[in-house]
């Protein structure tokens, strides 16, 4: 089989659409930012899950041990 594509880069790719573009800017201003205050156990009120702080943990570039469940 004889390819005849080639990759390009994310940021040379776009979508405008009256359906899908509402939720890529609902994605990008509120849904990521908010995914990284979770997953740096910055929303006060929710669980801490640590799970960015048992990379830096196991990195060795934060003091501490593992918490949270085990996949």
């Amino acid at each position: 089989m004889r390819k005849t594509g080639h990759p390009i880069g994310l940021k040379k790719t776009w979508c405008e659409d009256k359906f899908w573009s509402p939720y890529q800017k609902l994605v990008v201003d509120t849904v990521i930012p908010y995914q990284e205050k979770i997953l740096n156990d910055e929303i006060p009120g929710q669980e801490k899950s640590h799970a960015l702080a048992n990379f830096r943990i196991a990195a060795g570039l934060e003091e501490g041990e593992f918490y949270g469940m085990v996949f």
